[in-house]
């Protein structure tokens, strides 16, 4: 019998707030552990999940995530791995990608046991997937920081520094989120002189090949022609912001440009910043097929469901070993098991090693493990500015996609992180403050293009703020207070 693991003997470290299904929770750490390990020869094995009825919380170890970085910037100076990571990266998902869809094709044809013999290979491919998805994610900012390093030898000023950074990181080029806009925005100007048949036939063609931007995970639902409507009818000035963006873009090759001719680049650097380049763009991109992806296996789970008496967001909260015990019997799961996972549960794995506790057992070990410190009353607190501006107003926290709805003109949008598919609600905030992130992040690119002053990296602003507080954003100085 496996030795059961301490879970009080690790000092744990809060590293991303998301809404995770179980399979894919389980995917993340051994993406992020074993299989990252064998690829890259560094990795976290020991990672705690808990989900309290709202959010997904994910915690690591915090002496393997110090080393894990350490790696990372060791790699950064071997020449071949800056040069060849990206592309890999991009080459592997595409081929993961492609491989796993076709694993899945006609599963609903198989027998019970079959389809669990099936299961466990996909669950093998799905989690190896995700050691691209975590390097191209995490690395970003190990790549800045060593850019900002070589650059503070010529460049004293910190504004300064932070200023060329934020230049040399910025995407070029539209992602897909942004592409779907353009598109959208060119049927806005051109609406008018459609008729209603022709109107509708365009946006059924935009909402089959858009509708997967929200897919983040599989029991997450996909855009239907009645989002993409809604978004045209909201929209006022199609030519003005069609024009802004083709004009961010513009400006943002030419401030690349001009700084690259200003800086003296040796080999090093010049790999760098085509690194950093390349990665935010595969940052972006692997989302994209990630969201493809999720539309893919949200039919699969679907299949999986049927055979064992659970709808998707059901099977979405048991663990690989369950599904597969279950299929090669032929059984249902318990359902008082899933009624209290339905409530939370606490997920810690430690490569091969797997423990969940549900309901009452999962917020009693998570009290037991002092994962949350209690916050004082916090007035003001500080961050990384995303993007400049001064702005107040009412607070909403958006914990996931969930709470969308809380969002109104004008409102200010405090996040754990924003992702492609908060966009659409990021317009109607006046300011964006996040937990996460740092200049390179969604929520400061998204932030810049909109007009919006965000602040990102705060590390607290989702537990010292609530909905209703009135605060101000001062991302002049990176400051948000409580007024």
């Amino acid at each position: 019998m496996a030795k059961k693991i301490d879970m009080k003997k690790i000092d744990w470290e809060h590293l991303v707030t998301r809404r995770l299904a179980v399979q894919v929770a389980i995917a993340w750490n051994y993406g992020f552990g074993k299989l990252f390990n064998k690829r890259y020869r560094t990795g976290i094995k020991d990672t705690l999940v808990y989900f309290d009825g709202k959010k997904t919380d994910y915690f690591v170890s915090k002496n393997e995530h110090k080393q894990y970085n350490k790696d990372l910037d060791k790699s950064l100076h071997d020449s071949d791995f800056v040069k060849t990571l990206i592309p890999e990266a991009k080459e592997f998902v595409e081929k993961t990608y492609d491989y796993i869809r076709n694993l899945i094709t006609n599963s609903e044809d198989l027998k019970d046991k079959e389809l669990a013999k099936l299961y466990s290979e996909f669950s093998y491919y799905h989690a190896n997937y995700y050691t691209r998805m975590w390097m191209a994610f995490r690395i970003c900012e190990r790549i800045v920081m060593r850019i900002e390093t070589l650059l503070k030898k010529t460049m004293k000023d910190e504004k300064e520094l932070k200023e060329t950074s934020r230049i040399l990181s910025i995407p070029l080029k539209p992602n897909d989120v942004t592409n779907e806009r353009i598109v959208l925005l060119k049927i806005a100007i051109k609406k008018d002189e459609l008729s209603d048949e022709e109107l509708q036939k365009l946006l059924n063609e935009h909402t089959t090949k858009y509708k997967h931007i929200p897919m983040f995970d599989f029991d997450h639902l996909p855009y239907k022609y009645e989002h993409f409507a809604e978004e045209l009818k909201a929209i006022k000035k199609p030519k003005e912001e069609l024009e802004k963006i083709e004009k961010t873009f513009k400006e943002r090759k030419q401030d690349f440009d001009k700084l690259v001719e200003e800086i003296n680049l040796d080999e090093e650097l010049s790999n760098l910043i085509t690194m950093i380049k390349d990665a935010v763009f595969v940052r972006d991109y692997r989302d994209m097929v990630r969201q493809k992806l999720n539309l893919e296996i949200r039919k699969f789970y679907k299949e999986i469901g049927k055979r064992i008496g659970l709808d998707v967001k059901e099977v979405a909260l048991l663990t690989n070993k369950e599904i597969e015990e279950h299929l090669a019997k032929s059984k249902e799961f318990d359902k008082k098991e899933l009624a209290k996972r339905k409530k939370s549960y606490l997920l810690f794995q430690s490569n091969d090693h797997i423990e969940i506790l549900s309901g009452k057992e999962a917020n009693e070990k998570t009290k037991e493990l002092k994962l949350y410190s209690e916050k004082e009353d916090v007035k003001e607190f500080k961050g990384i500015i995303g993007s400049q501006g001064i702005k107040k107003g009412v607070a909403k926290i958006v914990n996931t996609n969930l709470d969308f709805g809380k969002v109104k003109k004008g409102d200010i949008m405090v996040a754990a992180m924003t992702r492609q598919d908060f966009v659409s609600v990021m317009r109607k905030a006046s300011a964006i403050v996040t937990n996460e992130g740092g200049v390179t992040c969604h929520a400061a690119i998204i932030a810049r293009e909109l007009g919006l002053p965000c602040i990102v990296g705060t590390e607290i602003a989702t537990e010292v703020l609530k909905d209703g507080d009135l605060i101000e954003v001062d991302a002049n100085k990176g400051v948000v207070r409580k007024l």
